[in-house]
């Protein structure tokens, strides 16, 4: 399996750095501070995927000394268990500003509109279509 085909995503230009990789997921860090996660193919998110990937962001929020902004690229994720969610809902707006989740999939999408409606995000956290969507949005948000 080639890089590509394990992450399923190849950034557009050279602007994108790789901020971190780990085991099962990329970081990659946009000129503008964003953050884009990049989930490998098949990644079930688990308890510890997830405190491993919050540790990360936690750790470039307070590099940059302010909130980060962080887009998911969620279709490579086929799982998140209730552990991972548990993680993602301790979350705190004094580091993590804001989530834009990306899914080209209607299903995904609606799933995830729906336990977001169950479980209330602690941070501003809308759902998107396309990665473009998802920066436009995230660019407008402090």
């Amino acid at each position: 399996m080639s890089a590509d085909d394990r992450w399923g995503f190849t950034p557009p230009d050279d602007s994108w750095v790789v901020e971190q990789e780990l085991p099962t997921l990329r970081l990659f860090r946009l000129p503008d501070d964003l953050l884009v996660i990049n989930p490998q193919r098949g990644q079930v998110d688990d308890e510890q995927t997830a405190r491993v990937c919050r540790d990360a962001l936690r750790a470039y929020a307070a590099a940059l000394e302010r909130p980060v902004r962080v887009a998911v690229l969620m279709d490579n994720t086929v799982n998140q268990t209730a552990g991972a969610r548990d993680v993602w809902s301790s979350i705190t707006p004094d580091w993590y500003g804001c989530c834009a989740l990306i899914s080209n999939s209607i299903l995904s999408r609606a799933m995830v509109s729906f336990f977001n409606g169950i479980r209330r995000p602690v941070v501003p956290t809308r759902v998107f279509a396309t990665l473009d969507e998802g920066l436009a949005w995230l660019r407008t948000q402090p």
